[in-house]
């Protein structure tokens, strides 16, 4: 079952949709860039908002990116 993707720009650290009432239809997907010289990670925080009525398909970009 495929129910959308987005290419983020990174390795996938975690994904989770948000467990409170209210904000349960936002997904959080982290990713993160290892900077090998540095021995440091750069990452991201991306937020979405999936529309259950909609079949729960995940939008191609995110709403919003941290």
């Amino acid at each position: 079952m495929d129910l959308g993707s987005c290419y983020l720009g990174g390795n996938a650290d975690a994904v989770e949709f948000c467990p409170h009432r209210p904000f349960r239809h936002v997904l959080a997907a982290a990713t993160y860039t290892l900077q090998e010289q540095e021995q440091d990670r750069a990452g991201t925080i991306s937020l979405f908002s999936v529309d259950a009525r909609r079949g729960g398909r995940v939008p191609a970009a995110p709403a919003a990116a941290y």
